[in-house]
């Protein structure tokens, strides 16, 4: 399953240094601390940590050594911006975690594979409309 742990490592990697893991260490200050919002993207962030630790022991059941990657330096720009262009930009990186795990998806053969990366998919689905809905509700009271 070499190949197979080369896709998915390299999934674990975008998921696991994903802007919303990002943020759930360096949460940005907001004036008017929307505490609402703030939980459920924790809750988000939770979930996506969810699917990065079934990546993780499904490599860890084949004998890979896991690589967990690094943060993009350009996240520290967005430490001061506005509460609703970060949830956008929180959109796009979830748009792209989600067109990376269909990409994966394409390129594994195995049916366990196959299995988890259906599964974390409609995950990312999830965590993709929620993000959205929250990007929409913010703009609309701002």
């Amino acid at each position: 399953m070499s190949v197979e742990s080369i896709i998915l490592n390299d999934l674990l990697i975008q998921m696991n240094r994903s802007l919303l893991q990002y943020v759930a260490i360096a949460w940005p200050w907001e004036q008017n601390g929307n505490q609402s919002t703030h939980q459920a993207v924790n809750e988000l962030v939770s979930q996506q940590k969810n699917d990065v630790s079934k990546l993780m022991n499904c490599l860890l059941d084949t004998g890979w050594d896991v690589d967990f990657g690094v943060y993009p330096v350009e996240y520290t720009d967005l430490h001061f911006v506005a509460f609703d262009y970060l949830l956008s930009q929180l959109v796009q990186n979830a748009r792209s975690v989600v067109d990376d795990v269909e990409n994966a998806l394409k390129k594994t053969s195995a049916d366990a594979a196959k299995s988890l990366l259906s599964e974390i998919l409609q995950s990312e689905k999830q965590i993709l409309a929620k993000l959205e809905e929250l990007s929409s509700s913010v703009k609309a009271t701002a």
